[in-house]
């Protein structure tokens, strides 16, 4: 018969151990597991203190002596190649965004303007007929000026909004520029000594 030094773990206890870790709680095995933790602690501060070990200076020295700071990490020049790679998609991406949204603003622009036409057309048109004191091709002819009209103004408008928008862009990229040459120069901007 085998003498158990520890507490006993059936599969119920380890589940129930599990389960109470994953909810942050201490399991009830007689300490253990406090005990080991304190070691863990323990161990750590003892390779982390602050003393240099003559193993440690050994090791440092031999490190120096062979030259290794000039060698080039091969797990740095993969995160670095990841890196660009990462940094090349996204800007493909942000590329086709880019040609994708102006080939929908270009779009939905190009649905206002003409919805814009049509509309004031067809307001005209049924003014005049109501007035009634214009032929037919009078009426056709006030409602395409008026229709040519309305879709200058849109057309107009759009190109407004545009400006607009470039302008506040514009001011947002001048506002980043000045946060980074702000945070360059060590300045929180807000606070000051």
């Amino acid at each position: 018969m085998a003498i158990a030094t520890r507490a006993m773990v059936t599969p119920t206890t380890r589940r129930w151990k599990v389960a109470t870790r994953a909810r942050g709680e201490r399991a009830d095995d007689g300490g253990e597991t406090g005990r080991r933790t304190m070691m863990m602690m323990m161990m750590m501060m003892m390779m982390s203190s602050g003393t240099t070990t003559a193993w440690t200076a050994r090791a440092r020295a031999a490190s120096a002596n062979a030259g290794t700071d000039d060698v080039v990490d091969p797990s740095i020049e993969a995160r670095r190649r990841k890196m660009e790679r990462r940094v090349n998609r996204m800007r493909r991406v942000d590329a086709a965004s880019r040609i994708e949204r102006e080939a929908r603003d270009a779009e939905n622009e190009r649905a206002r303007v003409t919805y814009a036409e049509f509309a004031a057309k067809k307001k005209a048109k049924i003014r005049l007929e109501r007035e009634g004191e214009l032929t037919a091709e009078e009426i056709e002819r006030e409602a395409a000026r008026q229709g040519e009209m309305a879709r200058e103004r849109a057309r107009r408008g759009a190109e407004a909004e545009r400006a607009e928008l470039r302008e506040y862009e514009e001011l947002l990229a001048r506002r980043r520029r000045e946060a980074a040459m702000r945070a360059e120069n060590g300045d929180v901007g807000w606070y000051r000594d």
